[in-house]
Formats: structure tokens, C-alpha cells, sequence
């Protein structure tokens, strides 16, 4: 599979109460969207951030730590990636759902395939 998402690393620095992990993504593309599916397990949606700005797509999240075993040190989730121009920034949603965050990244409408009507001359 194919796609014109390009995973890129981060820079951020980590802090010794917190690890930092990048989660696993799948990619998806169909002609209208890209669609991230980002593992965010034992993550509230209150705790997740994402954003697209400058032509990345940012998805940081924090672990709930209620009911985690004693000694335990909570996890901050950090993935960065590059966004294609053809993603329309205006066209971008979120879900999280059972411990999967879905990021739908809507193409433009100048980028999408469209059909052609032809007439009979």
C-alpha cells in the first residue's frame, strides 16, 4: 500500500517522568481522504492533541495512568508526519475509538479524481 503520507521523526527531548513512544499508525488512501489509525491504548479522548499545521499532521497523546499497576510510569505517545498539499486543512477530523485515534484527512476538491461526462457528438 502506497501512500503519500511520510512518517518523519521527532525532536522532542524525553522527560525523565515520562517515555516516549511513537505509536503504531496504519495508512489508508482512497480517493477522497487519507485516513491515520494511530494505537493509543489506556488514552482518554480529552488526553489526545492533533493537529495539521505547516504541512505536518501532529498526534500526541497521554496515557491514563487510573488503575495501572503500582511503579508504573506513564506513557506520552508522539508520531509526527509530513501532509501531502493535497490534504485540504480545513477538511480534517478525529475519533478516538476503543484505544484507536481515526484521523480522516480530507483531499481538496481540486485534487480528487472526478468523473467526465461524455456526450454523444
Amino acid at each position: 500500500m502506497s501512500t503519500q503520507l511520510e512518517k518523519t521523526q521527532s525532536n522532542v527531548p524525553v522527560n525523565s517522568q515520562h517515555r516516549v513512544v511513537a505509536p503504531r499508525v496504519d495508512v489508508f488512501e482512497n480517493d477522497s481522504e487519507f485516513l491515520v489509525a494511530a494505537d493509543l491504548p489506556g488514552v482518554r479522548a480529552d488526553a489526545v492533541q492533533a493537529r495539521v499545521d505547516s504541512g505536518s499532521l501532529r498526534v500526541e497523546a497521554m496515557q491514563a495512568m487510573e488503575g495501572a499497576p503500582e511503579g508504573s510510569e506513564p506513557v506520552r505517545f508522539l508520531r509526527t508526519f509530513q501532509v501531502p498539499s493535497t490534504v485540504d486543512p480545513n477538511g480534517v477530523a478525529a475519533e478516538l475509538k476503543n484505544g484507536v485515534l481515526w484521523v480522516h484527512l480530507t483531499k481538496s476538491d481540486a485534487n480528487k479524481p472526478r468523473r467526465i461526462a461524455v456526450s454523444a457528438g
